[in-house]
């Protein structure tokens, strides 16, 4: 497991990453009480836009074929977050076993012309003790 001070430092450079791409779009981020997310909703457009960038910084791309495996933890993190339906995909960042994650929830809504994405944690039961201090971090990293 690496240490904790550098995956604090990995994380928080990831969602500052995330803060800079938004600026390419029109909106900003917000935080979802309800999935405990940040949240940025873009147009089609500006995903199209911003979607290599978001790939390059969170490398690992989920679909719903992943999460339907119930002994894999993106079943877990799919399933908090409602699950994925079929054109939905979960991008997290690079880690070693037992670290936490940042994932990215890409949601199309219903007429196609928007998208959500939702920026979120991924702890793992070694980091339980320090969950709720690092869902305030994120709220912080993304100054929401």
């Amino acid at each position: 497991m690496t240490p904790k001070r550098i995956v604090r430092a990995r994380l928080e450079t990831i969602c500052r990453e995330l803060q800079a791409i938004a600026q390419q779009t029109q909106s900003d981020w917000e935080w979802d009480d309800w999935f405990q997310m940040a949240l940025l909703a873009v147009s089609a457009e500006e995903h199209a836009r911003i979607s290599r960038h978001l790939h390059q910084l969170l490398p690992h791309c989920w679909t719903q074929d992943h999460t339907n495996d119930e002994q894999h933890w993106t079943h877990l993190v799919s399933r908090r977050s409602g699950g994925l339906a079929h054109d939905q995909s979960l991008l997290t960042s690079e880690g070693a076993p037992g670290d936490p994650l940042i994932l990215l929830a890409i949601w199309p809504w219903g007429d196609r012309q928007q998208i959500s994405l939702r920026a979120g944690l991924f702890v793992p039961p070694d980091w339980e003790t320090e969950e709720q201090n690092l869902h305030q971090q994120l709220r912080a990293w993304f100054q929401i």
